[in-house]
C-alpha cells in the first residue's frame, strides 16, 4: 500500500488534505513533526503531501524551498477551508502567560493576538502547540476548530481567523515526474535558475510569458545559496489542457545558456 508523509502529529490539516487526496487510492499516512523532515522522506515509495499556501498569510516558504531542494514533483493540489479556535489551560484568560502557536497559523490569527499581550511560542504544527498547551498550566494554544468537537477545555474561543474565507492550498508531490491531470483547466510550475547576474533578466522571462499570453498567478524569488544577489524564481501560471504543449516550447525557447529551467508539475486547477 502506498505511503505519504504527512505534518504530524494526527489531526493537523495537512493529514485532512492527504486523506482527500488517498479517498480512492487508500494510503498508509506517515507522521512528521516539521515540514522540513516531512520533504526530505520522500522516495520511491513515499509521496509528501505540503501545505504550499494561504488565503491570509501567503505561500509558506519552507515548503517552496524543501521542493526545490528534494527535487520533488507537484501531482496534484487541493484547497482546505481553515479555521482556529482559542484554547486554555487556565481559569480565565487573564491568567493565560504563554500562547503556543505554529508559525503560519499566526499571521493568519492576527486580530486576536493583537488584543492581547501574551508571549508568542512558535511551533511546527498546530497539533504539537494542541499537545504543549495541554502539558501546561496557564498556556493557550491556536488549534483547528476540530479539536473543540473532541476534548473541552476550560478556555474557549470558538474563531479567532482573521477571515471566513480562509482556505490553505496542499501539494501532493512525488520524486518521479507524472502528468495525470483530468481537467481542461490547469496550473504549471516551474522554477527558473539565473546562471548570469545582470539587468533585465527577469523582465526578459515575463515578457516571453506574456508573449504566449499566459497568465501568471504567482512569483516569487528565493536565494541560490550560493552567493549573495543570486536568485531562483518560481513562476505559477494558468493553462488550458490544449495548452501543454505551447507551455513546453515556451520553456525550451527559455531554457539557454544564461537560465535553467525546471518544471515542477502540471496539475489540476481548483
Amino acid at each position: 500500500m502506498k505511503k505519504i508523509a504527512v505534518l504530524g502529529p494526527k489531526g493537523t490539516y495537512c493529514e485532512d488534505a492527504a486523506l482527500r487526496f488517498s479517498k480512492e487510492n487508500p494510503a498508509v499516512l506517515k507522521y512528521y513533526p516539521s515540514i522540513l523532515k516531512t520533504a526530505m522522506a520522500i522516495d520511491e515509495d513515499v509521496d509528501v503531501v505540503l501545505p504550499f499556501e494561504n488565503t491570509l498569510d501567503g505561500f509558506v516558504i519552507e515548503s517552496l524551498d524543501a521542493i526545490i531542494q528534494n527535487r520533488c514533483f507537484i501531482q496534484r493540489q487541493v484547497k482546505i477551508p481553515i479555521a482556529f479556535a482559542f484554547v486554555g489551560n487556565a481559569t480565565s484568560i487573564k491568567e493565560i502567560q504563554k500562547v503556543y502557536v505554529q508559525f503560519k497559523a499566526f499571521g493568519q490569527c492576527l486580530e486576536f493576538f493583537k488584543s492581547h499581550s501574551f508571549e508568542i511560542c512558535y511551533t511546527q504544527s498546530n497539533m504539537e502547540s494542541f499537545e504543549k498547551m495541554k502539558e501546561e498550566q496557564n498556556s493557550g494554544a491556536i488549534v483547528p476548530t476540530s479539536v473543540l468537537k473532541k476534548e473541552t477545555f476550560p478556555i474557549v474561543f470558538e474563531d479567532v481567523t482573521d477571515s471566513k474565507c480562509n482556505e490553505t492550498r496542499f501539494f501532493y508531490l512525488t520524486l518521479k515526474e507524472s502528468h495525470s491531470f483530468l481537467k481542461e483547466d490547469l496550473c504549471a510550475s516551474v522554477v527558473i535558475t539565473s546562471l548570469e547576474d545582470r539587468a533585465g533578466i527577469l523582465f526578459e522571462i515575463l515578457k516571453q510569458f506574456n508573449e504566449y499570453h499566459f497568465n501568471l498567478k504567482g512569483i516569487l524569488s528565493r536565494p541560490q545559496k550560493d552567493q549573495m544577489g543570486h536568485y531562483i524564481f518560481y513562476i505559477e501560471f494558468e493553462l488550458k489542457k490544449k495548452d501543454v504543449s505551447r507551455m513546453q516550447k515556451l520553456l525550451k525557447e527559455l531554457n539557454s545558456s544564461f537560465l535553467k529551467i525546471r518544471l515542477l508539475g502540471v496539475y489540476d486547477a481548483v
